[in-house]
């Protein structure tokens, strides 16, 4: 009868764990139903989870919206859920999504933000032939960039948003409409009185977790997922600059090195996985994910 009463009460006990709400934002010409597997990894691991797939800048849309009109209306989104949910909520961002999830804890104040999942995104950059970029250019045009997408017109696209060249450095701080922004690397006068505020949203994080891998073959460099990048220069490509090394860090322009000065900075290299698996491979999900969900 004693050990009765102890099950029934074990199983109380596991039946009234309350996860908290995660919200999962798609990359780069994705739906969000291409996000399914995840969702449903996370609801089978965390039965009761309220698990939030926005669907907003789907497939062709989310290359056409310059990154801030998407921060924008991914931001009001999102808000609405913090608003609900006074204990916190977690919050995962895939490929280009990740970079979206960060500007909008950048920019929108008073989140109640546990756990940021940065998965496969490209947060220190992207540079290379890759296909987002062939989509709009011939390959013979990709050397030429630099005078494209930092432009104006260029930077409408949301890709060039974060397109961040080595070889022309000063051209990416002077124009980026978006990452320049969010590492405070920009040039533009306007933008010294949001900075302070933007640091002090992003400060909100309590763990900020990011996940990448040297097989991913999307993201270039792949080390861009931990904030490692190549070095500047005029030349070569041929030093990978890590996260610990990086002025964004030295100069905690946006929290960076105060989040891992206090130990709330969880890095994750996944072998062996390719890009548009890193959401849809369970033990990806269930190693790298899942166990920061709590």
């Amino acid at each position: 009868m004693i050990l009765l009463a102890f099950g029934f009460l074990v199983f109380g006990l596991s039946a009234a764990v309350a996860y908290k709400p995660v919200v999962i934002i798609h990359g780069l010409k994705q739906a969000a139903t291409s996000l399914r597997d995840i969702d449903g990894y996370i609801k089978a691991d965390h039965p009761g989870t309220q698990v939030n797939v926005l669907e907003l800048y789907q497939k062709a849309e989310s290359y056409e919206a310059p990154m801030f009109k998407q921060v924008q209306d991914f931001g009001e989104a999102i808000k609405k859920i913090s608003d609900a949910n006074p204990g916190g909520f977690h919050l995962i961002g895939f490929s280009q999504g990740g970079l979206i999830a960060r500007g909008v804890l950048e920019t929108v104040p008073n989140l109640n933000i546990d756990t940021f999942i940065s998965l496969s995104s490209p947060q220190m950059g992207q540079y290379g032939d890759i296909a987002s970029v062939r989509k709009y250019f011939p390959h013979a045009l990709t050397k030429f960039l630099h005078d494209l997408l930092y432009t104006k017109r260029g930077q409408l696209l949301s890709f060039s948003g974060y397109w961040m060249d080595p070889l022309h450095v000063d051209s990416y701080r002077r124009s980026s409409k978006y990452l320049a922004y969010l590492n405070n690397e920009t040039t533009a006068g306007d933008h010294v009185a949001d900075s302070f505020q933007w640091k002090s949203n992003f400060l909100r994080v309590q763990k900020l977790v990011l996940i990448g891998g040297p097989q991913d073959g999307t993201i270039n460099p792949w080390q861009s997922a931990h904030f490692g990048y190549w070095r500047d220069c005029d030349k070569a490509l041929d030093t990978i600059v890590p996260m610990q090394q990086q002025n964004v860090y030295l100069e905690d322009s946006f929290g960076l090195r105060t989040l891992d000065s206090q130990g709330r900075i969880v890095i994750i290299t996944v072998p062996n996985t390719n890009h548009t698996m890193m959401h849809r491979d369970q033990n990806v999900v269930r190693s790298a994910v899942i166990p920061h969900l709590t």
